[in-house]
């Protein structure tokens, strides 16, 4: 029993060793870098002021919706003349709205004498304001 288990040993060695030749290990290439590549010299070309990063104001406009001319006011105060601009809007009268820096603005309603009905503060989101068909509203969209 003895001997099988050395022949049987024996075999297994044999085998291991007989197998395959192992691959010779990697030889690293050369550290030689190749000198860099020159980038061949582009003209520099001056394509006017950069664009505009910030955030682009968006259109405003307000709609008369009254069946009747309706007084508005762009600005803080309707009292004070010259703090905004004054305008009549016609019956279904579209006008554009000018906004400040920030985006914000505020539009007063005013009644036939000019004294203000209600104002409504737009934020830079808001795209649109009407005038209600009461013509005594104003809302913001």
């Amino acid at each position: 029993m003895v001997q099988k288990r050395l022949a049987m040993g024996s075999l297994c060695l044999l085998t291991f060793a007989c197998g395959a030749p192992a691959a010779p290990p990697a030889t690293p290439e050369p550290a030689t870098a190749a000198p860099p590549a020159r980038e061949a010299a582009t003209p520099v070309v001056d394509a006017g002021p950069p664009a505009k990063t910030g955030a682009q104001k968006r259109p405003l406009e307000i709609r008369n919706g009254c069946d009747t001319v309706a007084s508005v006011f762009f600005g803080e105060d309707p009292k004070v003349a010259d703090q905004g601009e004054k305008h009549a809007l016609g019956v279904g009268a579209t006008k554009p709205v000018p906004r400040r820096a920030d985006g914000s603005q505020t539009v007063w309603l005013l009644d036939d004498a000019g004294a203000p009905l209600i104002k409504v503060n737009i934020t830079r989101g808001m795209k649109q304001i009407e005038v209600g068909r009461s013509c005594r509203t104003l809302d913001a969209r």
